[in-house]
């Protein structure tokens, strides 16, 4: 019995000094609200640079779907750039596109945004695979990135687009690539743009063989405008290969 006693007793003193008393809870509670106070202003400037990668590299896939797509299913595909931001330093993010299948292997004379309606339907009245909507409020918003405005896109005689053939090739004309032979596609950091007049943008490079880069403008002074198929200054880092994961 007395054996039994001094167990029970071990076992509440131990008990006790395993709990945690008041001062170890105020000091954890003044460590997390130090760690906050210095991690908050980290994320407001590290969220929307990982946003704006994020958005180029979910661009850049988009393009290869098309391709892949108009491949495989021997028909016209294409990138429809909808809404660009006029005003890259204001507080206000703006962006939209879509990825549409045409009706024929060249000169489509209609297109089906994603996914694709039945065969014989007249209608397309079902978008939400296919549109990709980043401006505030959109079904993929994000916050501080926009797409800056592109320059002339003549893939079809509607504009705004870029349109893929069978072979996987751009079918748009030579006078919508740059001088370096690509389409470019930006999206811009807004924060740090109106913030820091710094340039943390990525752009997706499409060659004419539809082959596609994502490459990186960080931090450097933005001294040029928007330009779309081409812009001043170097590249500081590209994905991998060279090509969008």
């Amino acid at each position: 019995m007395k054996a039994m006693l001094l167990s029970r007793a071990h076992a509440l003193a131990r008990s006790r000094r395993s709990g945690v008393t008041l001062v170890e809870i105020v000091i954890v509670i003044s460590i997390i609200s130090i760690l906050a106070a210095l991690g908050g202003p980290l994320l407001t400037v590290s969220l929307p640079r990982w946003r704006t990668r994020r958005a180029a590299y979910e661009f850049a896939a988009a393009v290869e779907q098309a391709r892949g797509l108009a491949m495989s299913q021997n028909v016209e595909y294409r990138i429809v750039m909808e809404a660009a931001d006029p005003a890259l330093s204001d507080a206000t993010s703006i962006g939209r596109y879509a990825v549409a299948r045409g009706n024929a292997t060249t000169n489509s004379t209609s297109w089906d945004v994603l996914p694709a309606e039945p065969v014989g339907s007249s209608s397309d009245d079902s978008q939400g695979e296919g549109r990709v909507e980043i401006s505030d409020g959109g079904e993929d918003a994000l916050p501080d990135v926009s797409i800056e405005p592109w320059g002339a896109l003549h893939g079809t005689t509607a504009g705004d687009d870029i349109v893929f053939s069978p072979r996987g090739w751009v079918s748009n004309p030579a006078s919508d690539f740059s001088a370096d032979g690509y389409v470019d596609i930006t999206f811009v950091n807004t924060r740090i743009l109106r913030s820091d007049g710094l340039d943390q943008s990525w752009t997706v490079r499409i060659s004419r063989g539809g082959m596609t880069r994502v490459a990186s403008n960080l931090a450097r002074a933005r001294t040029d405008g928007p330009t779309g198929t081409g812009r001043a200054g170097t590249m500081t880092s590209t994905s991998g290969s060279g090509y969008s994961p």
